[in-house]
């Protein structure tokens, strides 16, 4: 949080409710939303077929769950987190980004502002071999809500031999989805990243820091702005 107020960026934590057991981790999200940042919902417990199933491999044959059960499942994490955290959400993310047309609409007829559970590749997470999922670089309006499209998730396998490897994709994507006039979305797992502390990485971090202060990755969160019903959204 010390580096985001740093660089002058407002951060979404995505928040999974049924995980809130730590009072230092309340503690920390309350202190994040009081800085102006965002907090949102990442579900209700995280497991893969919370708000969809994963095609074509296999065709599962889960069911996907309907608008109701859905519907039943948002109304429980909102409810959890504004007992917890005081904050009623207005953002959210499925769990491994496995969402259906029923998670958007059910979103939408709770009073939910946008959806990021749309990723621009196939495995958002992947270092080396990943395929093109989405063009929509730009946010949309789907089911009667806005989504938000995921640029990558840089830090998921973040290591001593990938780091510049990761960084230089991570710049490059930022690069070309900025020539277009799109959102970079950086989705970063806090625990991934503070494996770096593990990672002999001291060095990397200083120039992860330097790079992102001094390039232009810090200026879209702080000039892009969506008006979602009749509101700005940061």
């Amino acid at each position: 949080m010390d580096f985001l107020d740093e660089i002058d960026v407002g951060c979404t934590f995505f928040v999974v409710p049924n995980k809130l057991k730590d009072e230092k981790f309340i503690s920390e999200l309350k202190r994040a939303a009081a800085k102006g940042h965002e907090l949102a919902l990442h579900g209700v417990d995280h497991f893969k077929n919370e708000f969809g199933v994963l095609y074509p491999i296999p065709l599962s044959l889960l069911p996907i769950p309907t608008f109701k059960k859905q519907k039943q499942r948002l109304e429980k994490g909102v409810k959890t987190m504004v007992e917890i955290t005081g904050i009623k959400p207005v953002g959210f993310r499925a769990p491994y980004l496995l969402y259906s047309n029923a998670t958007l609409r059910a979103l939408s007829s709770l009073g939910f502002r946008y959806d990021s559970s749309l990723s621009l590749f196939k495995p958002s997470h992947s270092s080396r071999f990943r395929i093109g999922w989405s063009q929509k670089i730009k946010p949309f309006f789907s089911n009667g809500i806005l989504e938000i499209c995921v640029s990558g998730d840089y830090t998921f396998k973040l290591s001593s031999n990938n780091f510049h490897h990761i960084l230089g994709k991570a710049i490059n994507d930022f690069k070309q989805i900025a020539s277009h006039e799109g959102v970079f979305v950086l989705n970063n797992h806090p625990k991934r990243f503070s494996q770096v502390e593990s990672l002999s990485l001291k060095f990397s971090k200083k120039k992860f820091r330097r790079t992102l202060i001094s390039t232009d990755f810090a200026m879209l969160p702080r000039c892009f702005r969506v008006k979602v019903n009749n509101s700005l959204h940061f």
